[in-house]
């Protein structure tokens, strides 16, 4: 055992001490940029859906909004490109999304695009991506082709359905025709990476519609499907229409909903050639896995801009202003528009590894002892062995693995580690209940 000298000999100033020193190690330190993603947030839409829980506003056609709230973005990012904090990240992705930033004009999204790379050092390679509503009206031939030339390499397009009675009776614009033919102009267009989201769970869906969904993905075959649950979240008008009671057509429960995503999966992978990555995304080829997605899971930085935006930078949780002028009034100020925070503890930066680990399928014991300096069962040794005993995780030599039939649980499934004050926390505010409840009478949600 070794013993203490209790003589006063030595000031401790510095741990590690000075001697661990090493002029070989210079070089690692001057390349030593850490990895971060930026995500800018645009709150704008024609329309908003009857089921979006998203700080999002109707807009029509008033193109004068976007012009003030890009002037508003500019400032923004500016304030951060004056960061020497910032300056030293190297910028792995960048994320234009919404709400409906398609709305912008040729002119305007060159003027967004040119802010961040002034501000921001960006990786030679870094993904640009943007998401897009295919209103043909909006997202012309002419527009894509200008939104490719300013180096978007990902356009994300949210078509939800490919059934007209559907996207009208949830209060979403646009039709299946339209929605093909932007994807054609999108295709021809030459985007390296096109990916489409479809929502699973739609007020009024039923099976022949849901078969026919499939079949058209298939027939579409993007390199990137997203397949999302409609969530049911109090700020949205379909569920104040569910809580009255009014009379708006069937939702399927929760267990004939995840028989449908189940069905997808299968599907998409036996006939496409798709290969899931998350709980929602399937790809067709490795080059097509979202870049910003993958990087903000595994602990990089997220710088948000933009109203409403969140991000986690210099080890803080953080949110933006969500009231217009209170965010003018805060850029105006040379401030950033940040109005509530929470700093990142280590027990929740662990977490987080579980969490996203398995929301991507995959507990590497050997990268978390790497990450965080101790093996993931001295801490989750009692909450893995119950996942293995209930077939929601099967070992697989150094890791844990989500099985194939369980991939559309992952969601909940992680929450399995989150920590205790967490569990009760990020639930859609109102549950499906099953639809042979809904048909009786005085019936209400659970």
């Amino acid at each position: 055992m070794r013993t203490t000298d209790t003589v006063r000999t030595d000031f401790t100033y510095q741990y590690p001490p000075f001697n661990t020193l090493d002029s070989r190690a210079v070089s690692a330190l001057h390349a030593a940029v850490r990895p971060a993603h930026v995500y800018v947030h645009v709150p704008y839409c024609k329309s908003k859906c009857r089921y979006c829980y998203f700080k999002t506003w109707g807009i029509g056609e008033q193109t004068d909004v976007l012009d003030r709230y890009l002037e508003l973005l500019t400032q923004e990012i500016d304030l951060y490109g004056r960061r020497p904090d910032v300056r030293s990240l190297r910028v792995r992705s960048v994320y234009i999304g919404g709400g409906t930033p398609s709305l912008f004009a040729a002119r305007q999204l060159e003027a967004l695009t040119n802010a961040l790379r002034s501000s921001f050092e960006l990786d030679e390679d870094f993904e640009l991506c943007m998401e897009a509503n295919p209103d043909e009206s909006v997202l012309t031939q002419e527009k894509l082709r200008a939104v490719r030339r300013l180096g978007v390499t990902r356009l994300s397009m949210g078509a939800q359905s490919l059934d007209d009675e559907l996207l009208r009776l949830n209060g979403r614009a646009g039709s299946s025709d339209g929605f093909r033919r932007v994807y054609g102009w999108a295709r021809e267009a030459g985007f390296p990476v096109i990916n489409i989201d479809f929502m699973c769970g739609l007020l009024g869906q039923e099976w022949e519609q849901w078969r026919a969904q499939v079949d058209g993905m298939l027939e579409l075959a993007p390199d990137n499907i997203a397949i999302y649950k409609l969530e049911l979240y109090m700020n949205t008008l379909l569920t104040r229409q569910l809580v009255s009671r009014s009379e708006i057509g069937r939702l399927i429960d929760d267990d004939e909903e995840a028989r449908m995503a189940r069905y997808a999966f299968a599907r998409l992978q036996d006939e496409g050639g798709y290969q899931p990555v998350s709980c929602f995304s399937l790809i067709r080829r490795p080059e097509a896995e979202h870049v910003h997605t993958r990087g903000v899971w595994d602990g990089e930085s997220l710088i948000g801009i933009g109203l409403s935006a969140y991000g986690t930078f210099g080890g803080f949780f953080y949110q933006n202003a969500w009231d217009l002028g209170e965010y003018r009034a805060f850029l105006e100020n040379g401030v950033r528009p940040i109005v509530r925070a929470h700093e990142v503890t280590a027990a929740e930066r662990i977490a987080a590894t579980m969490v996203y680990g398995t929301k991507t399928f995959r507990l590497d014991r050997r990268r978390f002892v790497e990450k965080h300096g101790f093996d993931m069962r001295l801490l989750y040794g009692d909450a893995i062995d119950d996942l293995l005993r209930r077939g929601l995780l099967v070992e697989d030599g150094n890791c844990y693995r989500v099985p194939p039939d369980q991939y559309v649980f992952a969601d909940d499934i992680c929450r399995a580690f989150f920590l205790p004050e967490h569990r009760t926390m990020m639930r859609a505010h109102v549950p499906r209940w099953r639809s042979e409840e809904q048909d009786a009478p005085g019936a209400q949600p659970t």
